[in-house]
């Protein structure tokens, strides 16, 4: 997670020894804002773990990789030595900015002291067909009334220059009133990078301009077109994040 503004430093300590030897790469680093995070003690760890809910974490107990909001206290996490049961679970409130990356090769990693294995955004072909499915049930989902322009590209200012960036659904909901929605099929695919940037803007007030043609014949509006979005939704199978 992140912080902004000022900060007072509490504590300084030594970063644990790199081991020497062969590792993998990190191709691909990712940040996001989101409200549902999750903090995981575990035993003999002195400082905790904190996650997105729809971070995916592998369970011992299930032999399998869970989503962290299914965690239940006693399971058993796989460690780099071993594994570790966890002894709390306590939901975040708040919004944060948070942060995930991309590993070459198997895409998973280990956090915390106690070294806590997880997984990434995962972009296997089965988790692909989910997206692409899960698209056409939020599409069937959408109440009568609404006008629905898909694939719509936002430009949006910055404090360091204009960013672009797709949305799955730009929708109106009433006169001069938007929202946009925006899928995700898989339990950890992140936002893409100007999402990340541009999401928490629009959601507090700026001013989006439209780029291209596609919300022209849902919705009327041509390349150059200034609205308001009133919320951003991003819908995921495990629930709904409102920005």
């Amino acid at each position: 997670m992140g912080i902004e503004g000022w900060a007072r430093i509490v504590d300084v300590q030594h970063f644990p020894e790199i081991k020497a030897g062969k590792g993998n790469l990190i191709t691909s680093t990712f940040t996001r804002f989101s409200s549902s995070l999750l903090i995981i003690r575990v035993d003999e760890q002195p400082e905790p773990v904190q996650v997105t809910t729809s971070h995916v974490i592998f369970s011992v107990t299930r032999n399998d990789w869970v989503q962290a909001s299914q965690l239940q206290v006693g399971e058993f996490l796989r460690t780099s030595t071993g594994s570790s049961r966890i002894t709390s679970l306590q939901a975040l409130s708040g919004t944060y900015q948070v942060y995930n990356l991309e590993v070459e090769g198997a895409h998973t990693y280990f956090v915390g002291v106690e070294r806590i294995l997880v997984h990434n955004t995962c972009t296997l072909a089965a988790n692909k067909a989910a997206g692409k499915a899960w698209e056409m049930k939020m599409a069937a989902s959408h109440l009568p009334g609404m006008k629905v322009a898909p694939q719509v590209t936002l430009r949006v200012s910055t404090p360091t220059g204009a960013v672009d960036t797709r949305v799955d659904e730009l929708v109106r909901v009433g006169p001069g009133k938007y929202l946009i929605g925006e899928g995700k099929a898989s339990l950890t695919a992140n936002l893409t990078k100007n999402q990340a940037i541009a999401f928490p803007l629009l959601a507090n007030g700026a001013v989006a301009e439209v780029r291209g043609n596609n919300a022209n014949a849902m919705l009327g509006l041509v390349s150059g077109s200034k609205i308001s979005i009133q919320t951003v939704i991003i819908v995921r199978p495990s629930g709904v994040e409102v920005q």
